[in-house]
């Protein structure tokens, strides 16, 4: 088995993939195609011509380095078309939030018309204080980053077709912000 400090060095010296076996090619592969996918992953999805959903790890991002976290929205942006010099062509954002390593929640910002809505798989249409203040503090960093008007909490009107959690459903969470 091929592992990553063999590929590494093996690159290194310019061994290349033409003098591995076979079972070792697919190897090489499969360690880049993981690699691939977890840069990716790491660096928000497209979900729409005009929207991205961060990673899990943005909103944590948030809260312990802004500065960094709002740099790897900025990288995100530029690599999906998003951002240019003169124009921010985001609309949407989705950060998943996990509360406390217990229970996820989404925020959702709306930048172009300046609202954000913390989304909660138990209660869809009504946050508590706590997820309203998170989904504040993050949207208004996004807000000041991009010179873009301070935004308020609105419930987006699909949020009153979102399928909620049963109380009783400690696990799924993850699922239902998803959706």
């Amino acid at each position: 088995m091929v592992t990553s400090r063999d590929l590494s060095l093996g690159l290194f010296y310019g061994f290349g993939l033409t003098l591995l076996e076979e079972r070792d090619r697919q190897s090489v592969r499969n360690l880049l195609l993981h690699r691939k996918i977890l840069r990716s992953s790491l660096e928000g999805q497209r979900i729409s011509t005009t929207s991205i959903c961060m990673n899990s790890f943005f909103a944590r991002k948030m809260l312990d380095d802004p500065a960094d976290a709002l740099d790897w929205l900025r990288h995100t942006l530029y690599r999906h078309d998003l951002l240019f010099d003169h124009a921010l062509l985001l609309e949407e954002l989705c950060v998943p939030v996990n509360l406390t390593n217990t229970h996820w929640i989404m925020v959702f910002i709306d930048l172009k018309h300046g609202t954000f809505f913390p989304i909660n798989p138990y209660h869809p249409t009504a946050p508590t204080d706590q997820e309203q203040q998170l989904g504040y503090r993050i949207a208004v960093a996004i807000a000041d980053e991009f010179g873009l008007r301070k935004p308020v909490m609105r419930n987006p009107d699909y949020c009153q077709r979102l399928p909620a959690q049963k109380p009783s459903d400690y696990i799924n969470c993850g699922v239902y912000v998803c959706l």
